[in-house]
């Protein structure tokens, strides 16, 4: 026989506590062929009272690796089936009162479900509605934009703002007699930057050891540079030398929090690695972020 007092007891404190917003999400479907009934996830949808984030799964690039030519004209209607939902639910409107643009788009089961943030929500959702959810970009740029590697971002809004500074990328150098010519991502009257990005995803030992070789080719461009006069170099006087790190937000829902402390650890290393050469790692989430830098450190 067991008596009632030989059961432990708990107060509430020792619960976590649920949060109090629940939100509703979906994944969206569109058809390659209208009507066939074959789907593919291309974005997930969700909504808590005011609060609305519809983003892409499944990028250009997957795209045409699955469609081949016809990635342009799939990729446009993805889009427009994000977009019109987004505005549907930013109008007031619900995901289960949606009305698709034409035959072919869909929107998948409603959930509802507890979280903190909608990002929290959208990791979920991404994670459970797509295979190719890994494959997602970080990155919140344009599609034709974020298929650029980082540093041709740059250079393209760099030309935009400053197209005198543009003429400063990619510029080679041959260090030593015997050594390979060196290709530095900048490399200005005042200011050198080699650019390079770090995911958090199974390619980020070889991410973090490319960053690594750009940090010392930037001690090398400055060691270079100090062993050669001003009238050697035309008269230029670089002041600082970086490595420019593109990163994620620590609240991207495309990556775990797991993930994201991995993350950190390998911007800590590499951080690392730049103070003992004296180089300056600056970790950024956005393209304009970058050529903001630039623009300032070429105007002290």
């Amino acid at each position: 026989m067991i008596l009632e007092d030989e059961f432990p007891t708990f107060s509430d404190d020792q619960f976590p506590t649920l949060s109090e917003k629940v939100y509703q999400w979906a994944p969206l479907y569109l058809e390659p062929v209208p009507g066939s009934g074959e789907r593919i996830t291309i974005a997930v949808a969700a909504k808590c009272e005011n609060e609305v984030k519809v983003i892409r799964v499944l990028q250009d690039r997957s795209i045409k690796c699955l469609l081949g030519k016809a990635q342009p004209r799939f990729s446009n209607l993805a889009e427009m089936v994000r977009t019109s939902v987004e505005e549907h639910l930013m109008n007031g409107g619900a995901l289960t009162d949606w009305q698709p643009l034409f035959a072919g788009a869909y929107a998948g089961h409603i959930h509802e479900t507890f979280a903190e943030s909608e990002n929290e929500v959208l990791r979920t959702a991404m994670t459970m509605s797509s295979a190719f959810s890994a494959l997602a970009e970080f990155d919140s740029e344009p599609e034709n934009e974020a298929e650029l590697p980082a540093a041709d971002r740059v250079i393209q809004l760099m030309k935009s703002r400053q197209p005198v500074l543009a003429g400063y990328f990619n510029k080679k150098y041959k260090i030593r007699e015997h050594a390979k010519t060196m290709k530095v991502a900048y490399a200005g009257q005042h200011y050198a930057a080699n650019i390079s990005s770090v995911l958090p995803a199974r390619g980020m030992p070889m991410q973090v050891a490319f960053a690594e070789a750009r940090i010392l080719e930037m001690a090398s461009l400055r060691e270079h540079d100090l062993n050669h006069g001003l009238d050697s170099l035309g008269g230029i006087r670089r002041l600082s030398y970086e490595l420019l790190l593109f990163r994620p937000e620590d609240d991207s829902p495309l990556f775990t929090n797991k993930q994201i402390d991995t993350l950190h650890e390998n911007l800590e290393f590499l951080e690392d690695i730049g103070d003992k050469v004296n180089i300056q790692v600056v970790p950024l989430t956005r393209p304009e972020l970058a050529v903001d830098r630039i623009i300032r450190k070429e105007a002290a």
